[in-house]
């Protein structure tokens, strides 16, 4: 795919630029410090306050959602949207869950669905704006229902990893496709791509506005990726030393993503599993054709009939088996 093309030149580029600056960026800062709330009316107060901040400055996709039954709930499910997505992404995801009785909470990752902004927006995001946010996320989590249940996609997927290996209050935790290091990398760049683009300017690609995904920042940044990394990079470090905090953790690759690279969220999972967590994992083969966003059910060659019993039986802690051979897929969903 060209686009992938360009990244990948663009990040060799970098590399090259910046050989001698090649220093590892420190990730001690990015540990928890978790506030939770007290109590269901903390929680519901956090979140009208988070939305007062946000209103006047997301599009109507933009808002963080929060389905409740009413009062203090047995279980919430926390939904974490990707990196230049909205809420929206999650929105049909969280309608299922609301119907099976879970509350749900699905907020605005920082910068993120601004009216009139592009990619450009994102230009200012840092691993500690991310870490604060996901701390912040399971501590309004935590007082809104006796059990939090995680699950988050790509830059999503990145917090969730974060979640998991740092707040043991979440049951499971199910990270699907995080962005923790680029497709099409060899793994010994991964680091240092990671740390080059973290500290060149930031760059936008491919940022030309999209008229039919008004939700989504077109393009990427190369800093809020880099940035994202940066977090990825702080769980896989202290996986190598730290049982996760969380028990109960499921990672979902799909192996026809050319976003991410699948495999390093499968050390990650090896690490866990050696330190004592219960890790699942389940893989969508690339015969099904699925898109990086496998979410949102606007996206190209998305399959959501397909793709979301398997995430709602995953957050629920179930067992599921690999699913059957399926019908032939339009060869343009074929390495999306």
């Amino acid at each position: 795919m060209r686009r992938n093309a360009v990244r990948t030149g663009m990040i060799a580029v970098a590399l090259l630029a910046t050989a001698g600056a090649l220093l590892p960026l420190r990730t001690r800062e990015l540990r928890s410090r978790a506030r939770p709330a007290s109590a269901y009316e903390e929680s519901v107060s956090r979140i009208a306050t988070m939305r007062a901040v946000e209103q006047p400055l997301v599009n109507k996709f933009g808002g963080t959602v929060l389905m409740v039954h009413g009062g203090h709930a047995a279980k919430v499910a926390v939904l974490l949207h990707g990196l230049t997505a909205t809420p929206h992404q999650m929105q049909l995801l969280g309608d299922q869950l609301y119907e099976r009785g879970y509350d749900v909470f699905i907020p605005r990752m920082p910068m993120h669905g601004e009216r009139g902004r592009t990619v450009t927006a994102l230009s200012g995001l840092t691993a500690d704006t991310l870490r604060a946010f996901a701390d912040d996320v399971i501590d309004i989590a935590r007082g809104l229902a006796d059990t939090v249940d995680v699950l988050g996609l790509s830059g999503g997927a990145t917090l969730a990893a974060w979640i998991a290996q740092h707040r043991s209050e979440v049951r499971h935790v199910v990270i699907v496709s995080p962005a923790i290091a680029l497709s099409r990398l060899p793994r010994a760049l991964e680091d240092p791509a990671m740390q080059t683009l973290a500290r060149l300017p930031n760059v936008n690609l491919g940022a030309s506005a999209d008229t039919t995904k008004p939700q989504v920042y077109a393009g990427f940044s190369t800093r809020a990726v880099a940035q994202t990394m940066r977090l990825g990079a702080e769980v896989r470090s202290e996986a190598e030393r730290v049982k996760p905090a969380v028990h109960e953790i499921v990672v979902v690759t799909n192996a026809n993503d050319h976003t991410v690279d699948g495999s390093a969220a499968l050390v990650l999972a090896d690490k866990w599993a050696e330190r004592g967590a219960r890790v699942t994992r389940y893989n969508f083969d690339a015969a099904r054709g699925l898109p990086h966003d496998l979410v949102d059910e606007g996206e190209t060659c998305a399959n959501a009939a397909l793709v979301y019993p398997v995430l709602i039986a995953l957050l629920e802690g179930r067992v599921v088996a690999p699913l059957a051979p399926g019908p032939s897929v339009s060869p343009g969903c074929i390495n999306h």
